[in-house]
């Protein structure tokens, strides 16, 4: 094998080739580069052959995966179809034995349906003649106490007294009765002082269940303050000055409505409690029980209490509403039940009638008698 022939230019770089020693270098390192770019084509064909690989790994696996996933939500849906069939299925034999059932029944059920329409009209119009006799006995009853006015306030003063009682329970209520001097409900409030109660002023209520307003009530408030020496008199009534309504004041007399009563008696009880406690002297309690008068007279007490008073009416038209629309109810099934006991006891009759009547033979011979 001959030498080779000298390149004449360098076959990595281009340069020319003049320098024998350079062309001697070349031909003793040319073989050992060839074979370092060999290895290094070889390891990066490697690789990519590697990732190439991974890569294939990788989607198969993903595929793999999706599949079971895929697999498992059919097979959980098919189970799911198989559980819904069978609940289908027990829910529709169910109501086919409740309809067969229902069946049987069914001529009964028709009997006593027409015969519950045929009373029900008859005690519709019974009961609305009741609401109308109810309505006229109530405008009779109004009329009544504008002229015996000794009889006016009995019921609300003691529905007064019990939602007193049961909101302070601490203090006691003497309720003035008909013929009696002073007012008609006097609260002594009273607060714990550890165990022991500690008596902090009274608040008297003046309860006026009338129809028209009248100036002589906060004339005789005034007089019942000073008998009863408390600056806390309070008038309750559902007839108020003209202009006014739920609540106000009048030459310092508060006037509430009675479904706001309760809200007024804890502020002005509140406030005698914490006067009592500061032991403060005559003229620092005038003060203080002026700044809240004065409170209870402004805007912000009047609307927020006017407020309270209108959503106390509203829930009270509500329970009403309710409550009349179930006796409703009760008495139309009371009625339906009576017409169907009186109708099936006229059937029983009837039966029983037929039963005991004596058999005869067609030419008209007697041969038996039965007997219930």
């Amino acid at each position: 094998m001959g030498r080779p022939t000298a390149p004449k230019r360098c076959p990595f770089c281009g340069q020319p080739l003049v320098n024998v020693q350079a062309i001697a270098h070349l031909h003793r390192t040319q073989a050992s580069f060839e074979r370092r770019l060999k290895a290094a084509a070889e390891m990066e064909a490697r690789s990519q052959m590697r990732a190439e690989v991974e890569a294939k790994v990788a989607a198969a696996t993903a595929r793999a995966r999706r599949d079971a996933r895929q697999e498992a939500r059919v097979e959980a849906a098919t189970e799911r179809a198989k559980v819904r069939a069978k609940l289908r299925a027990e829910m529709e034999a169910k109501y086919r034995a409740k309809i067969e059932t229902s069946r049987r029944d069914d001529k009964r059920v028709r009997q006593l349906e027409s015969v519950a329409r045929r009373y029900r009209t008859e005690a519709d119009r019974q009961r609305a003649e009741a609401d109308r006799q109810r309505a006229q006995a109530e405008r009779l009853r109004r009329q009544l106490e504008g002229i015996q006015p000794g009889e006016r306030g009995e019921f609300d003063e003691e529905a007064l007294k019990r939602n007193l009682e049961a909101a302070f329970r601490d203090d006691s209520m003497v309720r003035v009765g008909r013929g009696g001097a002073g007012a008609d409900l006097v609260q002594t409030v009273r607060y714990r002082v550890g165990d022991q109660l500690a008596v902090a002023g009274r608040i008297v209520y003046e309860c006026k269940d009338v129809q028209e307003w009248k100036a002589e009530f906060v004339r005789k408030a005034k007089r019942d303050q000073e008998a009863h020496r408390t600056p806390h008199i309070i008038i309750v009534t559902k007839a108020f000055p003209r202009k006014q309504n739920h609540f106000c004041l009048q030459d310092g007399i508060p006037i509430i409505h009675p479904d706001g009563v309760l809200h007024l008696a804890e502020v002005v009880r509140r406030m005698a409690i914490e006067v009592h406690r500061a032991g403060l002297t005559g003229t620092g309690r005038g003060q203080k029980t002026a700044e809240l008068y004065e409170y209870l007279s402004g805007p912000e007490f009047r609307d927020t209490l006017t407020d309270l008073i209108r959503i106390g009416e509203k829930l009270q038209t509500e329970l009403q509403k309710e409550r009349k629309g179930h006796e409703q109810t009760w008495t139309r099934r009371e009625v339906a039940y009576k017409a169907l006991e009186k109708k099936s006891t006229m059937i029983d009759e009837s039966i029983r009638a037929i039963i005991e009547r004596p058999v005869r033979e067609p030419g008209g011979q007697k041969v038996v008698h039965l007997r219930s």
